[in-house]
């Protein structure tokens, strides 16, 4: 996959994306799990990618890492990872992303 292909499906600015990448700006937790899954990395090396920039791996103990962990193993786009966590209560990983373009009902309680 080129690097150009990993930042356009991570949904990342690309400038943004690029200086992540080159070591010029620290990202979020967040921002690297888009990048993961821009990268469609699995969970191990998700997790490492986490570690390496400044942030904790994913945690078997945390309801939210379990289900971005879910879609990561299952080849889910990063899309589709924000609807399941929208589904289940949990905050998503792109904000204001957490609908979707195609769905108009609120979230479930």
């Amino acid at each position: 996959m080129s690097r150009n292909d990993a930042i356009h499906q991570s949904r990342l600015n690309q400038t943004f994306a690029y200086q992540i990448l080159a070591g010029t700006r620290r990202a979020s937790r967040d921002k690297l799990l888009q990048l993961a899954f821009g990268m469609q990395l699995g969970i191990r090396d998700t997790s490492e990618l986490l570690e390496r920039g400044g942030a904790c791996r994913l945690r078997p103990d945390c309801r939210r890492d379990l289900i971005v962990a879910y879609a990561l193993h299952h080849g889910m786009g990063i899309e589709q990872c924000d609807d399941l966590l929208w589904a289940h209560g949990e905050r998503t990983i792109m904000p204001g992303k957490s609908r979707g373009d195609h769905r108009s009902q609120d979230r479930p309680q």
